[in-house]
């Protein structure tokens, strides 16, 4: 089984809990550096996270942020008995007011049907950067719930998350035999 975690806009494969869920896993991990981290292109960082899932081998993916939207248009390629689920943390699937920067990596088709595929979407109630309801919709157009963490902004170490035991306790829980 392989980890592929997949980090957000402005940041690197070293911040906030990646390397800290990688090792709480174990194993086979992947936290790829997606292209231009600051300046990023949908099809550059949809290549890249595909490129980290590649092979036969199964996987769980967690994308943070714009991660999230690139772990979701790349898992849409992949296989679907290779994937043991998906972990969301702070997603969207739509225009963030905050970062108009990115509305063109933005302008998204319909989003993907999972199907059964076990889906794990973590928000924060109080979001500065993705607002809840962002995080709420795109929880809904998957079909699945919100884990909300209260006060827990947007999980970025400056805030002090540099770990996050719900994302661990979800992809753990993608590994556990049926």
């Amino acid at each position: 089984m392989r980890l592929v975690i997949l980090h957000g806009y402005g940041a690197m494969p070293t911040s906030h809990w990646f390397t800290w869920l990688g090792d709480e896993i174990g194993g086979d991990v992947d936290i790829p550096a997606l292209p231009d981290s600051d300046a990023p292109t949908r099809d550059a960082w949809v290549a890249a996270a595909r490129q980290a899932m590649a092979g036969d081998d199964e996987l769980v993916l967690v994308g943070h942020s714009l991660g999230t939207v690139a772990a979701l248009l790349a898992v849409d390629g992949v296989e679907r008995a290779r994937v043991r689920g998906v972990v969301l943390v702070a997603p969207f699937w739509e225009r963030v007011p905050p970062l108009p920067d990115l509305d063109a990596f933005l302008d998204l088709p319909p989003i993907p049907d999972l199907g059964d595929l076990p889906v794990v979407v973590i928000a924060s109630d109080d979001d500065p950067i993705v607002p809840p309801e962002l995080s709420a919709r795109a929880a809904a157009l998957l079909g699945v719930p919100v884990q909300t963490v209260p006060r827990g902004g947007h999980f970025l170490d400056r805030d002090g998350w540099t770990t996050l035991p719900a994302a661990r306790d979800a992809v753990l829980g993608m590994l556990a035999p049926a």
